[in-house]
């Protein structure tokens, strides 16, 4: 059959379409306006009239060329080609889409971005941190010095009866703190002295630096807020030495999303340093309670939404927390201390409101 049809395409330039013609060479384009003959098990196309098969060739000179096939055309040379692209039509400029018919796409596999926030004013002149924040060096007997700042809570502005009423709830088996405690411990054999609470400010997310460990404690009169604070990266041993002492005879932490970020931050930094963690307290995450009582009520369970919310205390003119790590690094690197205030009262801030939301807290099996 291959045969045949070689001997056919030789002779008459028939172009043949079958399905047993992969292996023969590609033919040129079939020309415009192709009569279709059957020819056996496929279709063949030809314009000219078929002749008697013979078994010899026909000699190639006298084989029709293009030209005696209607449609054809002899190839256009470079020169053609290139004078024809020329005359084109450029083609029209694409417009793009007004800003308001873009249509909007968020992907769930990437963050949402926020817009940056405004830098805050500077305030002049250049004030030094004593002068900011009073407080004083403290030296650590092992771990170098590092800058610590001591407040009563009953000092802070609508503030003043928090460690009044927690020392009120903590006693009473009735209320909605005494109930939450008996998940971790035994509330009647917690006293005031034996809870820690903590916040921590860091240089960042990942294993960066902290700079800045908060506690309140209770001292004979009340809460006290003591924040142990690095003037430079190299303090940071001393910050967190101090809070493990601080930390090493209390039998119950509180925080704020600690269980997740803080206490494994403050061991990983600790081991970082070189400094030996071995205290285990009974360890109360705020964030999860806030959420099991409070969630579906409010916009969020952030810390400042349930401050205002439930205490009914409102921050004015607070650092945001985005804001902190870059604040802290223009400090370390200019000595110019006048965000520092706003940073360590932030960190005040936070610990006082986990108390007050702790006195908040409803007695359980009535409604939130």
């Amino acid at each position: 059959v291959h045969h045949l049809l070689h001997m056919i395409y030789a002779q008459t330039h028939v172009y043949i379409k079958t399905d047993c013609m992969n292996q023969l060479p590609r033919c040129r384009p079939l020309p415009k306006k192709v009569a279709p003959l059957e020819c056996g098990g496929g279709m063949a196309y030809s314009q000219l009239a078929m002749p008697p098969l013979s078994h010899h060739r026909t000699d190639p000179e006298e084989r029709p060329g293009p030209s005696a096939v209607p449609g054809w055309s002899k190839p256009l040379s470079r020169d053609q080609l290139r004078r024809a692209l020329r005359k084109r039509p450029a083609p029209a400029p694409e417009t793009s889409p007004k800003p308001s018919e873009t249509p909007i796409c968020y992907r769930r596999d990437l963050p949402r971005r926020t817009p940056q926030a405004t830098a805050r004013p500077r305030r002049e002149p250049e004030v030094l941190l004593e002068t900011a924040v009073p407080g004083g060096e403290a030296h650590h007997s092992r771990h170098g010095a590092s800058y610590r700042v001591t407040a009563p809570v009953m000092k802070i502005d609508r503030a003043e009866q928090v460690d009044e009423r927690f020392l009120a709830h903590l006693a009473a088996p009735a209320s909605g703190l005494y109930g939450q405690l008996k998940s971790l411990c035994d509330p009647a054999a917690i006293r005031p002295e034996d809870i820690i609470f903590m916040d921590v400010e860091s240089t960042g997310l990942g294993n960066s630096p902290l700079f800045l460990i908060g506690i309140m404690v209770w001292t004979g009169d009340g809460f006290q807020v003591q924040q142990f604070f690095a003037r430079n990266y190299a303090e940071e041993r001393s910050v967190i030495a101090f809070f493990l002492d601080a930390c090493a005879d209390k039998r119950l932490l509180v925080t704020f999303n600690g269980k997740s970020f803080d206490f494994p931050y403050i061991r990983a930094r600790a081991a970082t340093n070189g400094l030996p963690f071995s205290i285990a307290p009974a360890h109360l995450d705020m964030l999860h309670v806030c959420r099991r009582l409070w969630k579906g009520q409010f916009p969020n369970c952030k810390l400042q939404t349930l401050e205002h919310r439930v205490c009914g205390r409102l921050r004015i003119g607070d650092i945001p927390g985005s804001e902190i790590p870059d604040a802290y690094h223009a400090y370390v690197r200019t000595s110019d201390a006048w965000q520092m205030a706003d940073v360590l009262e932030h960190n005040k801030l936070d610990l006082v409101t986990m108390a007050d939301l702790m006195i908040h807290f409803p007695v359980p099996g009535a409604p939130a």
